[in-house]
């Protein structure tokens, strides 16, 4: 009965079941080859959102910036581009302490804004941090030769 006992538990010792070092380092193996192709791609959508985040921004700024001139306009028949500082932008925009506004200019009968340039991350005009601009013409569009996600001026 003893041995009868004994033959069994090596049976059952003998037969267990489990991985195998090599299947283990396979399938590691192919986790990281997963992990370096999705790796890259999310990367991607990342710095895609970042950009859009300092379009958006950047339109944020240049509606306060148009909301100060139709206030300004309606209380005061003269208008200079002193009035409507980076400040006063950046604090109506919501963005106070996230960029910086420079180089506003109005349409000739000072009606509209002309022109806004928007600086990410900035401090007091010297950019600061990653430092994209966006520049804002005219009607509502961006120049694409100077808004560059990889080189900033």
């Amino acid at each position: 009965m003893l041995r009868t006992y004994k033959k069994s538990i090596n049976n059952k010792i003998n037969s267990s079941k489990g991985f195998t070092l090599t299947e283990l380092i396979v399938v590691l193996a192919v986790l990281g080859i997963l992990a370096a192709l999705t790796v890259p791609a999310f990367s991607g959508y990342i710095n895609k959102a970042k950009d859009r985040q300092i379009q958006d921004e950047a339109r944020k700024c240049v509606m306060a910036a148009q909301t100060l001139l139709d206030e300004k306009i309606a209380t005061s028949p003269t208008v200079a581009t002193t009035d409507i500082t980076s400040a006063n932008v950046l604090q109506l925009a919501g963005l106070t302490g996230k960029g910086a506004v420079s180089d506003i200019a109005f349409t000739t009968d000072n009606t509209q804004i002309k022109t806004l340039t928007y600086t990410h991350n900035a401090t007091n005009g010297t950019p600061a941090g990653d430092g994209k601009k966006c520049k804002y013409t005219d009607a509502g569009t961006y120049t694409s030769n100077y808004y560059n996600t990889t080189a900033c001026d």
